[in-house]
């Protein structure tokens, strides 16, 4: 191998034993923003469970308790479970919320439509909820002011 060649101890961190545990954890640590500690939080837990097979001659410095891991457990199928759904609507929104212009009716449709499904089935509190972080979907773009700013109505 010419990297083993050329550079052998870039060769020997290729052959770290874990070595996607390790690279997780480091990668994830810098992308922790906007919700997307789950991954990060699931490195870290990789990683202690695995910290002596990865022949690391001190105690990990971290541990999570059982309460924690259970708790990560229901914070990770719900993170799962939005993630599917934007991957399901990839081609009408992203999942920060862009859309393309010529798509842009038909997302804000779809989340129109989503919004009066929720708040339909939704009681109490969690509806209130609902209806306050869903409340830019009673508004429709039609038109751009003359300086280039969207201009909205309410819709019917």
């Amino acid at each position: 191998m010419e990297t083993e060649r050329r550079n052998p101890l870039l060769a020997r961190a290729f052959d770290l034993n874990h070595r996607k545990t390790r690279r997780l954890a480091v990668e994830m640590a810098g992308n922790n923003w906007d919700d997307e500690i789950m991954p990060f939080r699931e490195a870290l837990i990789n990683v202690g469970k695995h910290w002596q097979e990865m022949g690391i001659q001190v105690n990990c410095p971290y541990h999570f308790t059982e309460e924690e891991l259970k708790s990560h457990a229901v914070d990770a199928e719900a993170w799962n479970e939005v993630h599917d759904f934007f991957d399901g609507i990839q081609g009408l929104v992203k999942r920060d919320g862009w859309t393309h212009p010529e798509t842009f009716d038909a997302a804000f449709n779809f989340f129109s439509d989503l919004r009066k499904v929720g708040l339909k089935r939704m009681k109490g509190q969690e509806k209130e909820i609902f209806d306050k972080q869903t409340s830019w979907a009673k508004f429709k773009v039609e038109t751009l002011d003359p300086l280039g700013w969207l201009m909205s109505h309410r819709m019917a």
